[in-house]
């Protein structure tokens, strides 16, 4: 059958569509570039916050209008997990869906309506996986669920409890993944820095990369979501002295202030974030640092506003995303009082980006006339030239893009050196050496 698929939220959700659309694709069925070349539409929601949830609601309701075509509308993910009941009631819409501990139903649900025997392709394993964004990178899950239990957080409710792939497991799926072309391998999990905790009895992240790094072949490894306190000396001496580990720490500390963050039923406190940040610049001078916060969370006075805007300005992380506080159902936050007005919210969050746009200008003004290794990402078919890409320093969708003057020479996704020549926040300007 041909399929359609969305696939909305984190890349967490990104690298489950991946592996299903493998695994769908061992049993013959196809993509379909659009829904009305399609007999199944298939939608992976997110349910993290409010926001996503609407917007998984949204789209559900985009696409029942092919229904009418006889399109099958397939709906999975963390929507569907959370909100199962209020799913069957409410969205009649919907032929068939699954929460995310059993794609194997889904899978099941669309073969019996193909006529495909299921227990033909046994042994289909992640390695399966098709690549939905550009072929020089893939993210790499290696692990499910969190045992931190964030006040503020749904996942665990979702997902569960921290389920760690062993390391034999994650380096097959690297292999694999090399031997398609990959150049960037990205490591994900809800919280990188505890991977192993379950079945190592102790965080086994250095040991993974241990492993990954002596594969023989030429790659870069990015770590995101690094849970603050499990950032230790020895993980920032392992980064620091690495060839194929990017400078890059993706550090979610959510807020600085020791009163909030206990309020969060975080394990970092303030001094201890502090002290990670200073040990990275100086250890790695030259590392990239991108953080996360959380405004507005119940309790946040002026004062604990006051200790964020102070840190970004002392430590200088170099990009930084804001968030407002949404209170989620089913979480401890939910039943907190104090609730902050959402205009002093938004204010909050406007004086926090004037305040960090300051720390990644300055940052990024800094690379004018240096090299830097970026990956090429838009080719022209007119000159075979390629306009735009991104640096070994920027995330995918989150950290700007690199734009090449008047375009460089097609030789691949690369990397590259590349100068630096301008930049418009957050974007850089570079022309080919």
């Amino acid at each position: 059958m041909n399929i359609y698929y969305i696939s909305l939220g984190c890349p967490k959700n990104q690298t489950d569509t991946e592996s299903l659309i493998g695994r769908l694709g061992k049993y013959g069925h196809s993509v379909s570039t659009t829904p009305e070349a399609s007999e199944i539409i298939l939608i992976n929601t997110c349910g993290f916050i409010q926001p996503a949830v609407t917007e998984s609601i949204d789209i559900i309701l985009e696409m029942s209008k092919y229904k009418k075509y006889g399109k099958k509308l397939v709906v999975t993910g963390c929507m569907t997990e959370r909100y199962m009941k209020e799913v069957d009631r409410e969205l009649p819409e919907i032929d068939f869906y699954t929460g995310v501990h059993n794609y194997n139903a889904l899978i099941d649900y669309i073969n019996k309506e193909a006529g495909v025997c299921t227990s033909n392709f046994s042994n289909i394993s992640n390695n399966d996986r098709v690549l939905i964004n550009l072929p020089y990178y893939a993210y790499l899950k290696i692990s499910e669920g969190c045992d931190n239990h964030c006040s503020y957080c749904t996942i665990p409710n979702i997902r569960g409890g921290l389920v760690s792939r062993t390391i034999d497991d994650i380096e097959d799926e690297t292999k694999a993944l090399l031997s398609r072309g990959v150049k960037e391998i990205i490591v994900i999990a809800q919280d990188t820095t505890k991977y192993g905790m379950d079945i190592y009895d102790h965080p086994a992240i250095v040991s993974l990369l241990d492993r990954l790094e002596n594969i023989d072949e030429q790659f870069y490894i990015k770590l995101l979501y690094l849970n603050p306190d499990g950032i230790t000396d020895q993980l920032i001496d392992k980064i620091s002295l690495s060839e194929k580990i990017i400078k890059y720490f993706d550090i979610p500390i959510q807020h600085i202030s020791n009163k909030i963050l206990k309020s969060m039923k975080r394990k970092s406190t303030g001094e201890n974030i502090k002290k990670v940040f200073e040990m990275i610049r100086s250890k790695i001078p030259d590392a990239f640092i991108r953080t996360t916060m959380i405004v507005g969370f119940p309790g946040e006075t002026d004062r604990e506003f006051d200790e964020i805007k102070t840190f970004i300005k002392e430590y200088k992380p170099d990009y930084v995303g804001f968030f407002p506080f949404y209170a989620e159902e089913g979480t401890g936050a939910y039943r907190y009082k104090d609730r902050i007005k959402k205009s002093i919210v938004e204010n909050r969050i406007q004086i926090l980006q004037d305040l960090q746009r300051i720390n990644t200008i300055n940052r990024i003004s800094a690379l004018k006339g240096k090299k830097i290794l970026c990956f090429s990402e838009n080719i022209s078919k007119d000159d075979n030239n390629c306009t735009e890409g991104r640096s070994l320093f920027q995330a995918p969708s989150v950290d700007g893009k690199v734009y090449f003057i008047k375009g460089v020479a097609n030789k691949g996704y690369g990397p590259y050196y590349y100068v630096v020549k301008d930049f418009e926040y957050p974007d850089i300007y570079c022309e080919e050496i």
